[in-house]
């Protein structure tokens, strides 16, 4: 007989479940086969468990990992935190803090009293976030500056009218910057005024550019 068809009853045969036949058959088998023998002397064996000196150490070897876990998702957690913060903050920079110039023909300017008096420089329909001004020797320059805010929410609002005389010029904060006496000539220069102060190599090459708004 196959022994696997013996080892098949051998369950039946060890449990007192097996019929007279099959009985028959395993006893048969059983008196040549030393393999299913021993399979046979197996079932007796006690079965072998954990105890709880071998239990131990898996179990505190599963919660430390499961602490780890925990902890790496907490700092995973964090670490996206703070990037997002990161994120947000730079997005809002860029949105109220970045500036640029402004061009002339943005805006359009104009001088509107006689040269003997008060000059009225303001924007037509739009709003800056500053102006800035630049004096080289008798020259004034000015530029306006903007942010994606203003540009946002600049046409929104009323213009406001930006004055300069040979005392004070007034930005759209209302910010006073004195205007030297012996300023012949004022123009327009699109360009980060603040930055061509220290580089004169770039003011120069940036000055061509400059449009005349008036001349006493």
């Amino acid at each position: 007989m196959n022994c696997d068809v013996i080892q098949d009853l051998l369950p039946l045969y060890h449990d007192g479940v097996a019929s007279a036949d099959s009985r028959k058959l395993v006893d048969e088998h059983l008196a040549t086969c030393e393999t299913c023998q021993k399979t046979l002397a197996s079932m007796d064996e006690p079965v072998v468990t954990a105890s709880p000196e071998t239990e131990q150490p898996l179990v505190s070897g599963f919660r430390a990992l499961r602490r780890r876990l925990r902890r790496r998702t907490v700092i995973t957690a964090a670490i996206a935190a703070v990037c997002a913060i990161a994120i947000a903050a730079g997005a809002a920079c860029g949105v109220f803090f970045y500036q640029w110039p402004v061009s002339y023909q943005k805006a359009q300017q104009v001088i509107t009293q006689p040269v003997t008096s008060p000059i009225d420089l303001f924007t037509d329909k739009a709003n800056f976030q500053s102006m800035h001004v630049l004096q080289r020797g008798d020259t004034l320059y000015i530029s306006y500056m903007d942010t994606l805010w203003t540009s946002w929410t600049g046409k929104n609002r009323n213009p406001r009218r930006t004055q300069l005389d040979n005392v004070n010029t007034s930005d759209a904060f209302q910010k006073l910057i004195t205007v030297p006496a012996d300023v012949t000539k004022i123009y327009y220069l699109a360009a980060n005024l603040d930055a061509l102060a220290t580089d004169e190599a770039a003011f120069e090459a940036a000055v061509a550019n400059a449009v005349l708004l008036w001349q006493q």
